[in-house]
């Protein structure tokens, strides 16, 4: 494992993020990452995405065997060093203009700034929109200093 694999490891498993001078992502800026980090730090893409459990038009959710079989399927392969990931609570106005409140699971993910990790993810979001009906999976983008 290298170095930075072994930081993503160790940040993901403890949920630690190290906060750092960073600029936020957008869809208009390069992914290059421009932080500004101390010295000993590794400037690194922090992904968090936003995955709502009410299974549309169905009284039914996303219960925690289907979520682990989710993470183990379609997230753990593409992250292996590790991830971190919790319960939640949230809202958000649907395509029909219906505010949902719905049980969530929030997953942070670290990770180098590459084609190949930002395929992924999108990967992973288009797979849990697929398998359980949903209409999006939020993701928020920014970059992080990160170090122990």
């Amino acid at each position: 494992m290298n170095p930075a694999q072994r930081i993503t490891t160790l940040v993901a498993a403890v949920g630690l993020v190290a906060g750092c001078a960073h600029q936020p992502y957008s869809r208009g800026e390069s992914t290059a990452p421009t932080a500004t980090c101390a010295p000993g730090d590794t400037a690194m893409r922090r992904s968090v995405l936003y995955f709502g459990a009410a299974i549309p038009d169905s009284s039914d959710t996303v219960d925690a065997a289907e979520w682990q079989a989710f993470l183990d399927r379609d997230v753990t392969p593409r992250f292996p060093d590790g991830l971190t990931w919790f319960d939640a609570r949230g809202q958000w106005r649907g395509h029909d203009g219906q505010v949902i409140g719905e049980d969530s699971r929030v997953l942070i993910l670290l990770h180098g700034d590459d084609a190949a990790a930002t395929a992924s993810i999108e990967t992973i979001r288009n797979a849990y929109k697929q398998t359980f009906a949903q209409e999006a999976v939020m993701v928020e983008r920014e970059l992080s200093c990160v170090a122990f």
